[in-house]
């Protein structure tokens, strides 16, 4: 459950591919994608940033935290949703992974 925070490109599950092709994810991924300002993510700010999605797009929050946990691990399962997304970050992997998930798209 934890080999995506190994490899630099991450595969997508049949689940998480059928997710990123429901209506409002490449929007709301994109969303998220052009609120990160490259400045260390915490847990605050990326909590802030989906917040700021949710209201601008006038989406639920389900569908933004369900958008990046398929964007960034490529499962819609797996461990923390915000912890995985700060290692990711660390490693300047998130930005990678959402827009590959938003091409996927």
């Amino acid at each position: 459950m934890t080999r995506y925070l190994f490899v630099s490109d991450v595969g997508f599950t049949d689940d998480a591919q059928a997710h990123l092709k429901q209506p409002g994810v490449g929007t709301a991924l994109e969303g998220v994608l052009a609120g990160l300002t490259g400045t260390p993510m915490t847990e605050e700010t990326a909590k802030a940033l989906i917040d700021q999605v949710v209201k601008a797009q006038g989406v639920k929050k389900g569908l933004v935290m369900k958008s990046l946990r398929a964007g960034l691990t490529g499962s819609l399962q797996g461990p923390d949703l915000m912890q995985s997304w700060l290692l990711l970050s660390q490693k300047g992997w998130d930005k990678t992974r959402l827009e590959q998930a938003i091409a996927a798209i």
